[in-house]
């Protein structure tokens, strides 16, 4: 028998009205309403269709990193319970960076409710640490050279006073976060080395998501999951999730706790990920969730940055 895995995607693709179509499904309505009641009304009423502002302010809130992760999470429950995922013998799960919780869920590893109020509040205080860090931050991805050795590449930025690798998304493409000013030395540096950097395009987020400025946060989720006694229920008889820092399966209740708490400053390796499930031989794939697009044999998100 085949292998097959799950996508899920990351913030980026957040929108208005997420939920208004399959909302519409009973059975969707009373699973996610406990984890919606979650959230403040307002972001309720544009996750659903039913918002009084304009679609501009719309948007600002549904962007705004506390709304952004709950609602996508949400999004892609409800999209794998409405194709049911749960029946498809998946025998991995892997999301991007916010949509490992998603993968952790849909798994059955954490409740609905846990997932959503874990995001909520990871979302709450990366948005905080930047606010409070007092530095001017940004997130930029880097397009590649086909010839380039993306691991040489890497190591070039370890040790790199204010910025850091975020996302390693494929052979031809980096995310660079941290602070701005040492995220531009980086990339001149990186073009004086030769490495060919095609493009540096700046990411329209709001904080510098996977970086130390981050660093923070660990600790405060630390403390949500041992308030709401928070814990992953890990058993070899689920789907496996693929670990976005390691690119390797969670082995451990413990391994996946250390990642929803230490994954706002751990590298995103999206390619180590995919070229896993590539490596075990999983041939067939879909995704959950919105913006997820259809590249090959793979579905993976389509923005892949968070």
């Amino acid at each position: 028998m085949s292998l097959r895995a799950a996508f899920f995607p990351g913030q980026g693709l957040q929108r208005p009205r997420m939920l208004q179509k399959l909302w519409q499904q009973s059975a969707i309505r009373e699973t996610l309403k406990p984890a919606l009641d979650q959230l403040k009304t307002e972001v309720q009423e544009v996750l659903l269709g039913n918002s009084s502002l304009g679609e501009d302010e719309q948007m600002k809130l549904i962007t705004q990193t506390q709304n952004a992760q709950p609602g996508i999470l949400l999004s892609s429950y409800a999209s794998f319970l409405a194709n049911q995922g749960a029946s498809k013998n998946y025998s991995h799960l892997l999301g991007h960076s916010l949509g490992e919780y998603s993968a952790l869920v849909c798994g059955g590893y954490l409740t609905l409710e846990q997932g959503v109020q874990l995001v909520q509040k990871r979302g709450y205080y990366m948005q905080r640490a930047n606010d409070e860090s007092g530095k001017e931050t940004a997130m930029v991805a880097l397009l590649l050279h086909r010839t380039v050795d993306i691991n040489r590449l890497v190591q070039a930025c370890e040790g790199w006073n204010g910025a850091n690798v975020a996302n390693i998304n494929s052979s031809g493409q980096v995310v660079l976060s941290g602070e701005r000013s040492a995220i531009n030395e980086l990339v001149a540096h990186l073009k004086a080395s030769k490495l060919r950097v095609l493009k540096a395009i700046p990411l329209n987020v709001s904080a510098p998501f996977h970086s130390a400025i981050m660093a923070p946060v660990v600790s405060e989720l630390d403390a949500v999951c041992q308030q709401l006694k928070i814990r992953p229920d890990f058993s070899a008889d689920k789907p496996q999730v693929v670990s976005n820092a390691s690119g390797k399966p969670f082995g451990s209740a413990d391994e996946m706790y250390e990642s929803m708490i230490g994954s706002p400053v751990h590298t995103v390796n999206w390619l180590a990920s995919v070229e896993y499930l590539k490596h075990v031989g999983v041939v067939e794939s879909d995704g959950y969730g919105p913006g997820c697009v259809d590249i090959g044999k793979m579905v993976l998100p389509g923005e892949r940055y968070d």
